[in-house]
């Protein structure tokens, strides 16, 4: 879990170092975008998340995949993780990567490339899950509620 801006910042800041057991960087500037818990964290929407959920190109997620540095744990749905806990800039935190397959907009918040606000809202509103708890409200329903309000809020002014 990450429990707050701060600690998402500096895993956000990792991913952009290079590894302690030397080679590339695993993103350049720009190249990683939040989208998830982690860009309604960003955006003051959330206090925590249990995972995160980070877009790159098509180009790079092929290349991150070809080169052996993720790992499949969805198979069939585009959804990758980043290979082996002690070398991956997320270490012990559940990170899934997707290339981009969606129209998006991005922003920058403390230096954070995450989805637009409205981005995030049609990503939410296009899911499709089944919940197998229905004495909860679902956190995407949650989370829906807490976009349009932010929204409506940044549009009063």
């Amino acid at each position: 879990m990450i429990f707050n801006k701060e600690q998402l910042k500096c895993l956000y800041d990792r991913a952009h170092e290079v590894p302690s057991i030397g080679g590339p960087k695993w993103f350049e500037p720009g190249e990683l975008v939040l989208g998830g818990g982690g860009a309604l964290m960003a955006m003051g929407i959330r206090e925590n998340t249990q995972d995160l959920n980070v877009w790159v190109s098509p180009e790079r997620f092929k290349e991150l995949n070809e080169k052996g540095r993720l790992v499949w744990c969805t198979p069939g749905t585009g959804i990758i993780r980043l290979l082996n806990k002690s070398q991956q800039p997320f270490a012990a935190i559940h990170c899934e990567v997707r290339p981009f397959d969606i129209p998006h907009d991005t922003v920058e918040i403390d230096g954070m490339t995450c989805f637009d606000p409205m981005t995030l809202l049609t990503y939410k509103q296009c899911l499709k899950r089944e919940w197998l708890d229905t004495h909860k409200e679902p956190q995407d329903l949650k989370d829906i509620a807490a976009l349009n309000q932010f929204m409506a809020d940044r549009a009063k002014g």
